[in-house]
């Protein structure tokens, strides 16, 4: 009888796939792009093109981060997902509306479709889109003005490109809408069901405070920094889960992080966890003014590892969980799905960890990345001259609790 053939077999790893409760040490197979098999010495028993042996590695799917800038050359804070993912295991970018629609037209024709990760849109509110901001040091938020919101445009833009957005996103904070806040908020709400889809609602130093943000929301909605150190997130001054933030989880709207360079708080997570508060998605908000100190997901990953989260409920919160927030087939090993894949191995070593407010935490487990794999072919990040890094300092983060 003749062998079973696949193009790859990345053999004796430990496999650990959430959607489906596996963890295990297990060969995975893949053939024609798609994830074919995962079965425990099937490398003896079959045949491959090529076989790579990971033993003593992690394999997972390949990660999904929730709360990314991407458009890069198009604003400020954008950057390079084909130079980035490759090089940490982030497979499926969901860029958090960098573009609204003056600019999408762009966004789509110049990256998106250029991309070799996949990239997922969210459509900004503001005509602008993030246009307007440089590094954190916001000269005028994108909805000060309300001129820069244009609600038959965003719907013409919206159906138009219907195909590849994934929500609306709206930045509800005061440095970001000024003294539009509530309206802002209408805004947003109107559109995204007007599109009928998710809407992703920033939040940060009020106003809006979170309890008119989340009177909003329904359920499979998205509150991104919900573990910010201002004073507009889940916990009220005594560092207590508010009422509201319960309320609006029973009900089906969803809690991420998007880490970024001032939205996320050692103190805020610690007390979160510790009230059975955990968040729905952990995500890097990735952008050019704050690559330097966020790095990467799996370094926001780290953090919660630090904090006492298990590794599986972990890599959940940044495979298929934020797959199934915006409805994409990623995040996954399990049969005929995408041979996204990302191969980690540990390193033990004392490592510190640094939130927004520059409070230090330890790690003894690094997740350092060995491969990624883009529908079964090894992915390499793009070379070119160009940093990342903006060259402008950070917003200073005076208005923070750890800060006073």
């Amino acid at each position: 009888m003749a062998q079973e053939r696949f193009d790859l077999i990345l053999q004796g790893g430990r496999v650990c796939d959430p959607s489906q409760g596996r963890d295990e040490v297990a060969d995975l197979a893949v053939r024609g792009g798609k994830v074919a098999r995962i079965e425990a010495g099937l490398a003896e028993k079959a045949e491959a093109q090529q076989v790579i042996d990971v033993s003593g590695k992690l394999v997972v799917p390949g990660l999904v981060d929730l709360h990314t800038h991407c458009y890069w050359g198009g604003v400020p804070l954008g950057v390079n997902a084909d130079k980035i993912g490759p090089a940490s295991g982030v497979t499926s970018w969901v860029d958090t509306g960098s573009a609204g629609a003056g600019n999408f037209e762009g966004f789509y024709y110049h990256v998106i479709q250029r991309s070799k990760v996949h990239i997922y849109p969210l459509l900004h509110i503001s005509h602008i889109g993030l246009l307007a901001i440089t590094g954190l040091s916001v000269r005028s938020g994108e909805l000060f003005n309300f001129g820069y919101l244009n609600f038959h445009e965003l719907l013409r833009v919206g159906e138009k490109f219907r195909h590849c957005l994934y929500g609306i996103k709206v930045r509800a904070s005061l440095n970001a809408t000024g003294p539009n806040s509530l309206d802002a908020l209408t805004f947003a709400r109107n559109a995204a069901d007007a599109l009928e889809l998710p809407l992703m609602i920033h939040v940060g130093p009020p106003p809006p405070f979170i309890e008119d943000v989340l009177e909003l929301l329904k359920p499979g909605d998205i509150v991104t920094h919900c573990y910010t150190p201002y004073h507009g997130g889940v916990v009220d001054h005594r560092f207590r889960i508010k009422d509201v933030a319960r309320e609006a989880r029973e009900r089906g709207v969803l809690f991420d992080i998007g880490h970024g360079g001032g939205s996320f708080s050692f103190r805020v997570a610690e007390a979160a966890l510790e009230q059975g508060f955990p968040p729905d998605t952990i995500s890097s908000d990735l952008h050019s003014a704050c690559i330097e100190a966020v790095v990467d997901l799996p370094t926001t990953m780290e953090k919660f590892l630090a904090l006492g989260m298990d590794l599986s409920e972990v890599i959940a919160q940044a495979t298929h969980r934020p797959a199934e927030a915006i409805g994409i087939d990623a995040g996954t090993l399990r049969s005929g799905a995408p041979a996204d894949i990302a191969v980690f191995r540990f390193e033990h070593r004392d490592t510190p960890l640094y939130d927004s407010a520059g409070l230090e935490r330890r790690s003894s487990r690094h997740l350092a990345l060995e491969t990624t794999f883009l529908r079964g072919e090894v992915v390499t990040p793009v070379q070119d001259d160009r940093s990342e890094a903006a060259q402008e300092s950070a917003f200073p983060l005076s208005r923070t609790r750890e800060a006073r």
